[in-house]
């Protein structure tokens, strides 16, 4: 289990929401990953004040899309249209 599940693991309901720094702990990728992935529509975000957070739900969705790779869009770097390598976060 990574940092952040450990930190929140008692603590994640339904309700919560976290920012981007959050997010990309939980997701194992950088905060800039995680706005990149806002932009293409590959994670759903909500605006308060103009800054970005997003449901625990959504999140564990695509972790768990990522961890299956099942998710399509995702499976191919996407800045790199010639790219073989999927991405799987460790």
């Amino acid at each position: 289990m990574d940092n952040i599940s450990q930190k929140f693991s008692t603590n994640i309901s339904d309700n919560t929401v976290f920012n981007i720094k959050n997010t990309a702990s939980f997701l194992n990728i950088s905060s800039a990953t995680v706005r990149n992935w806002v932009k293409s529509g590959y994670l759903k975000s909500f605006n308060n004040n103009s800054k970005n957070f997003f449901h625990i739900n959504e999140i564990k969705n695509i972790k768990s899309e990522i961890i299956n790779g099942s998710s399509v869009k995702l499976s191919k770097r996407a800045n790199k249209s010639k790219a073989d390598r999927t991405f799987i976060p460790e």
